[in-house]
């Protein structure tokens, strides 16, 4: 678990720096806005997160012997510093993954939990999942555990997730799950159409979401509502409803553009348009 959550540590210090790199991608994408640009659909009140200020709350790495002078190994700074968060408890286990593995799952590269006012935002920057050696070793079989998403937001209220791109996800990409208020604009969404389960946007048992704008090439279901997946969903019951998604340009040559129904075990989607 220590090294897991330092691993996390550096990956978010990756993250920081990660830049989008010119290609055809982004001028295919430039022409999909361009193509869009002023039309309008049908509207959906929502509580948008609030203007994004500093916490009351600050870590300094210094504090745990952290010495920023260009030379000197942080390493044990980072780990104390992210040890000294408390941890969440997990969700509970029924015995197996997604990926048909024993149980559990690999840590996620972005994730949050009962958060208020969410913006992940950016000037088009990259998150890169490196994927492939996930979907290899999925192929052969090798992995213990269940793969993990680019980013996962549960129980969270007011979430606005923009101009980003999310390349090559080890599997899903973007997640909101038993989350309220979500806005998901200007996303461009990158993986091989034969990567597997590289979903680009799965709001579950969410209500009050809006994808629009968008941009995905997927090797699975470019967008899939879902409610609930197995013994869980069936437990909390809770459906996703009131659900926009507009401007969407989508390559998914084997599976679904927008997917209603994948996993509904906690109710099926009320209002989606």
């Amino acid at each position: 678990m220590e090294s897991s959550r330092f691993t996390i540590a550096c990956l978010w210090a990756l993250v920081t720096i990660a830049v989008l790199v010119p290609s055809e991608c982004t001028r295919t994408r430039a022409r999909h806005d361009r193509r869009w640009g002023g039309e309008r659909g049908p509207e959906l009140e929502l509580d948008l997160p609030r203007e994004a200020g500093c916490r009351a709350h600050v870590k300094n790495l210094t504090e745990f012997g952290g010495v920023g002078d260009g030379a000197t190994s942080n390493t044990k700074a980072f780990n104390d510093d992210v040890n000294d968060w408390p941890l969440i408890d997990p969700l509970p286990s029924y015995g197996r993954g997604r990926d048909s593995a024993a149980g559990g799952r690999y840590s996620n590269l972005i994730m949050g939990s009962n958060l208020t006012d969410v913006i992940i935002t950016g000037n088009n920057g990259t998150i890169n999942g490196q994927g492939k050696i996930w979907w290899d070793k999925y192929k052969q079989k090798k992995l213990d555990y269940t793969r993990g998403y680019l980013l996962e937001i549960l129980y969270s209220d007011r979430v606005l997730i923009s101009n980003l791109t999310f390349k090559d996800s080890p599997s899903w990409n973007i997640h909101p799950v038993y989350c309220t208020n979500v806005v998901v604009s200007g996303v461009t969404i990158l993986a091989p159409v034969q990567s597997p389960n590289t979903d680009g946007i799965d709001p579950d048992s969410c209500s009050g979401v809006r994808i629009e704008d968008c941009f995905i090439i997927s090797g699975d279901d470019c967008i899939a509502i879902k409610s609930g997946w197995d013994e869980y969903g069936i437990k909390v019951g809770l459906p996703s409803e009131h659900i926009i998604i507009r401007r969407l340009t989508c390559i998914s040559p084997t599976s679904a553009v927008i997917a209603i129904g994948s996993e509904m075990y906690g109710g099926r989607p009320r209002r989606t348009s």
